[in-house]
């Protein structure tokens, strides 16, 4: 199946940040009898059920919201239990020039990352979200400051979420400065 936003369209030609993707053309989907014209049916086929179901966000989903919320407050409290449990126990951190970070064990050595650079607050501002049944994936940006206040860093992320028993988890967790 491939959504009638994309056929026909090269993958060169598709760029995920620009026009192909941010289209607000009606999404139909169309059998192909078998053959991919497209390289990235999947990825358009889930796009458009997604607005087909209605679970596109434009605004900022409430659960994802929350948990950053408590991301922020424990960084600020310098609460590091609060802090790696919001990461899933498979959770996997990608932090620009570092190996990955993988697990609670990877969460809790970015925490303390956090303290060795004088980090006291931390601000999360989601650009983006998009939920997928039990997954959603976020686009944002962040500022570090010191106890002062005065900001020393400002970086951008992608996180993908899982949803669990226990609320939204960060599932992939991928930053640049």
């Amino acid at each position: 199946m491939v959504c009638s936003r994309f056929a026909g369209r090269s993958a060169s030609a598709l760029d995920f940040a620009g026009s192909a993707v941010k289209s607000r053309a009606p999404c139909k989907l169309k059998g192909r009898a078998g053959k991919q014209d497209f390289p990235y049916a999947p990825i358009a086929a889930n796009l458009c059920s997604t607005q087909l179901q209605g679970q596109r966000m434009t605004s900022l989903h409430p659960g994802i919201d929350a948990a950053n919320r408590d991301f922020m407050d424990a960084v600020r409290t310098a609460d590091e239990q609060r802090f790696v449990t919001l990461y899933a126990t498979d959770a996997i951190l990608l932090l620009p020039g570092r190996e990955p970070l993988i697990g609670h064990e990877g969460a809790r050595t970015f925490f303390e990352s956090f303290r060795a650079r004088g980090v006291h607050l931390l601000k999360l501002t989601t650009l983006e979200v998009e939920v997928f049944d039990g997954t959603a994936w976020e686009r944002g940006s962040s500022e570090v400051a010191g106890v002062d206040g005065a900001v020393f860093g400002r970086g951008k992320y992608i996180v993908i979420w899982k949803r669990t028993a226990t609320g939204w988890k960060l599932y992939r967790d991928i930053m640049n400065a």
